[in-house]
């Protein structure tokens, strides 16, 4: 029987590769008929947040909250960073966005603002 921890650390790495391929593949046309202004800085925000949050569930037995919550919040950034650059370096049909670095950050931040004030 798959206990809890084991369960969610399964649904972040899944989450994980979700990120990673949707972030490299083209998506032209996916949600097209869907008129949201800056509908993919939405999809960014929710993205990071989701990955925050089940990090952080699937972790926090291993080391202190607090110190979880950094540190994950500073991979989350970093991995944002990194899936921007890859678009340039190995996505034909997709560029980076500093816009989209900066949704991704902030999905992750209010998931761990939310996360803090939980923890109060």
């Amino acid at each position: 029987m798959l206990n809890k921890k084991t369960i969610i650390l399964f649904f972040a790495g899944i989450w994980t590769v979700i990120i990673t391929v949707l972030s490299l593949i083209s998506l032209n046309g996916i949600g097209s008929s869907i008129k949201i202004e800056h509908k993919d800085k939405y999809v960014h925000f929710t993205f990071y947040f989701v990955f925050m949050f089940l990090w952080y569930f699937s972790t926090k037995h291993f080391l202190f909250s607090n110190k979880i919550k950094r540190i994950i919040l500073f991979l989350a950034i970093i991995y944002g960073i990194f899936m921007e650059l890859c678009q340039g370096w190995f996505a034909v049909t997709r560029t980076p966005d500093i816009r989209d670095v900066f949704a991704n950050s902030l999905g992750a931040l209010t998931a761990f603002i939310i996360l803090h004030l939980a923890r109060k």
